[in-house]
C-alpha cells in the first residue's frame, strides 16, 4: 500500500487499511479551543451509508450530554453520498459546538469534525461550514 501523508509517502507491504487520525489546530486563532479531526474507517460488512449514520446519530444522543443537532442535511461531495451535521453538546460545563461532513468512499467513511468550545460567530460557522464542504477526493494537479 502507498500512503501519503502531509509530510511525504511510504509504502507498506501487503494489504493494510487506513484507519487513521489526523487533528489540525488553528495557529493564533480568534476561536479558543476549536480543531479539526479526519476520522477514517470502514463501513462495516452488509451495512449501508444511511444504517453507519443512524447508528452514529443514536450514539452521539446516547452518550454526549445535552445533545442536540442544529443542522442534519444530505448532500453528496463530488458524486459520493455524505451527510453534514451541526450540533452541540455539554462536556463537564462547557458547550461543544461541532460542525461534522460524514461522507462514503467506497467502503470507506471519512469524517471531518470541526469542534469549537465557543459558539461560532455566523460569519465563522458559515465560513467553516464552507470549508468543509468544498472538501475533494484526490490529490490536488500540481502535487500536494
Amino acid at each position: 500500500m502507498q500512503y501519503l501523508i502531509n509530510e511525504g509517502h511510504f509504502s507498506l507491504p501487503g494489504n493494510w487499511q487506513d484507519s487513521s487520525m489526523n487533528i489540525l489546530t488553528p495557529v493564533l486563532s480568534d476561536i479558543p479551543g476549536a480543531n479539526l479531526v479526519v476520522t477514517r474507517e470502514m463501513l462495516p460488512e452488509g451495512a449501508e451509508f444511511s444504517d453507519y449514520l443512524a447508528v452514529q446519530k443514536k450514539k452521539f444522543r446516547t452518550e454526549l450530554k445535552a445533545m442536540t443537532f442544529t443542522v442534519e442535511e444530505p448532500c453528496q461531495v463530488e458524486g459520493r453520498p455524505a451527510e453534514y451535521w451541526e450540533f452541540s453538546w455539554n462536556n463537564q460545563g462547557v458547550t461543544i459546538q461541532q460542525l461534522l461532513l460524514v461522507m462514503l468512499n467506497g467502503r470507506q467513511v471519512l469524517t471531518l469534525t470541526y469542534s469549537s468550545t465557543q459558539a461560532l460567530a455566523e460569519a465563522d460557522r458559515k465560513a467553516m461550514r464552507g470549508t468543509l464542504l468544498q472538501f475533494r477526493f484526490g490529490i490536488p494537479q500540481g502535487g500536494k
